[in-house]
């Protein structure tokens, strides 16, 4: 064979090789692109979780209703837990924490000590409007600024969360990482739990449902708080 002929072959041959390996790239190309995990397609995250959570998370927020939780903190040696007797009704928060009463509202919030006789109540404190605290928690999750992550959980209704370091700094509602849970019936948190720096903080709600009449929460009350609270 001449060294022309061989010279010939050989193009066609490199030709041949080029158009195969060109049409293996074209027929594996969709296939991999179609395998990319989630969070190469959406840099915060699922944003379908991501919505649904802050759905869920302003549903909690404007939900009436109440709820029987336990609460614990831990970490760095300590534990500490409380039974909390929390009621919720039109854009308005009580809790019975230990004998103290919280009362939040929509622009302030007021702590009270009540004794056998008397009702001692810190002077009400200034507390961000819902909607500011929606903006915030929504810049957290979505747009360019995010920097927690949000998936779904196993369980439904369940959600969860986690810090991006490289992308902001820890929040202590939603901590390193925490799971929230909602009731399907009120909307209300069920449980959550948020995993901080060297400790953790427990929410679970072992009763929840509609809120009761004013005369149902005499005793577990102060009279005076639930007079303003039911107006």
């Amino acid at each position: 064979m001449s060294n022309r002929v061989a010279g010939g072959l050989l193009a066609v041959l490199l030709v041949i090789c080029g158009l195969l390996s060109w049409r293996i790239w074209v027929l594996t190309a969709g296939d991999l692109l179609d395998e990319a995990p989630p969070l190469a397609q959406s840099p915060s995250g699922d944003d379908g979780a991501a919505a649904a959570f802050l759905k869920a998370w302003r549903g909690n927020e404007t939900a009436d209703y109440i709820a029987f939780a336990d609460v614990g903190l831990s970490g760095n040696g300590v534990a500490a837990s409380t039974e909390d007797i929390i009621v919720q009704r039109n854009g308005q928060r009580l809790i019975n924490r230990d004998n103290s009463i919280i009362y939040e509202r929509d622009g302030e919030t007021e702590t009270c000590r009540r004794t056998f006789e008397e009702l001692f109540c810190t002077p009400p404190s200034p507390k961000a409007s819902l909607a500011e605290r929606e903006a915030d928690v929504q810049a957290l999750f979505l747009g360019d600024e995010w920097s927690y992550r949000a998936r779904y959980s196993d369980e439904a209704n369940c959600f969860d969360l986690k810090l991006d370091l490289s992308k902001g700094s820890l929040v202590p509602e939603f901590g390193l990482e925490s799971t929230y849970c909602f009731d399907a019936a009120t909307g209300a948190l069920r449980s959550r739990l948020v995993e901080r720096v060297n400790r953790s903080e427990s929410y679970i709600a072992s009763d929840i449902s509609n809120v009761p009449e004013e005369s149902e929460l005499r005793g577990v009350f102060p009279e005076a708080i639930l007079e303003r609270f039911f107006q």
